[in-house]
């Protein structure tokens, strides 16, 4: 018997163990999978031979999985899982409008920007799987090199470098912003100096971030200090403490709803943006399905 064969055999016969172990009762799995009883019997003794153990045991007239039977389950359903993947992967990698693609998001894009984009392309593409990871920038980098996923959507500064293996496409300038409360004097302003903006109460995010780490160094070339009132981890923390006009802040243009109270008014003399981009392996070869979600990507980010 040919290596595959013997492969397929096995899945059958995991595929046997998880429908027994599901229905607790061999007959009842003979006549889901299609199988006669005795063939179920069997293939679940080769299990057990190969394994050299017991996977199942009676009590009375029930069927009970023994704890070797408990160990081996999650692997086989895994197993059976990845097998079922590949078969839809690869039978759908030539077809532009099906597929499985598992993207890689970091917060800032994953929160403010992706999931409208991902609303959109579902819609045209409804039988693409998406399968979603969120992280930090750097784990979902890493996870690109790695072909863990096929893309990663991530918030970078304008002058970031990214690794040679990689290919980068910048969707979005996220420009910085003040984000002002309805109840502030500078609420119905068009625009706002560095200058004015540090005198105020500040509520900013962490020392190493991108926003306060350009914020204060621009502040520092111009020889002020910024008014630091509260230090917050989370940006919608900030944004609904600005909201109750304790104080201002600075935020990435995306973060601050167009719709909602706040206002995202421009910094005039501040020109530092955050990129969201898209990246992926320079090597991978880029099936249809895949291709549709850069060019819908791309496309979008450019309507946007």
């Amino acid at each position: 018997m040919t290596a595959w064969k013997e492969n397929l055999m096995d899945l059958i016969k995991l595929k046997s163990f998880i429908t027994v172990a599901k229905l607790g009762n061999f007959r009842k799995a003979s006549e889901e999978l299609y199988f006669s009883q005795p063939a179920i019997s069997a293939q679940i003794k080769e299990l057990e031979n190969y394994y050299n153990v017991e996977l199942f045991e009676r009590i009375g007239k029930k069927i009970k999985l023994t704890d070797a039977g408990e160990l081996l389950l999650p692997y086989a359903e895994d197993l059976v899982m990845k097998f079922e993947e590949s078969r839809y992967s690869v039978q759908n990698a030539f077809q532009k409008s099906k597929g499985r693609i598992k993207i890689g998001t970091s917060s800032l894009p994953g929160v403010y920007y992706f999931p409208a984009v991902l609303e959109g392309f579902k819609k045209k593409f409804p039988d693409i799987i998406i399968d979603l990871m969120v992280g930090f920038s750097s784990e979902i980098e890493r996870a690109v090199l790695d072909s863990v996923i096929h893309f990663g959507i991530i918030g970078s500064p304008e002058n970031v470098v990214f690794n040679k293996n990689l290919e980068n496409i910048v969707l979005l300038k996220d420009r910085l912003a003040a984000c002002i409360g309805p109840k502030h004097s500078f609420y119905k302003r068009e625009s706002i100096l560095i200058e004015e903006i540090v005198k105020e109460p500040l509520i900013l995010p962490g020392k190493n971030t991108f926003t306060r780490k350009v914020l204060e160094n621009e502040a520092k070339k111009k020889g002020l200090k910024c008014n630091l009132m509260y230090e917050v981890a989370n940006n919608e923390m900030i944004k609904k403490m600005v909201e109750n006009n304790l104080g201002i802040s600075v935020l990435c243009s995306s973060m601050i709803e167009e719709r909602g109270p706040l206002k995202a008014v421009p910094i005039k003399n501040l020109e530092s943006h955050r990129n969201i981009d898209l990246i992926y392996r320079k090597d991978r070869k880029i099936s249809p399905p895949l291709q549709s979600f850069i060019d819908y990507t791309v496309q979008a980010s450019r309507n946007s």
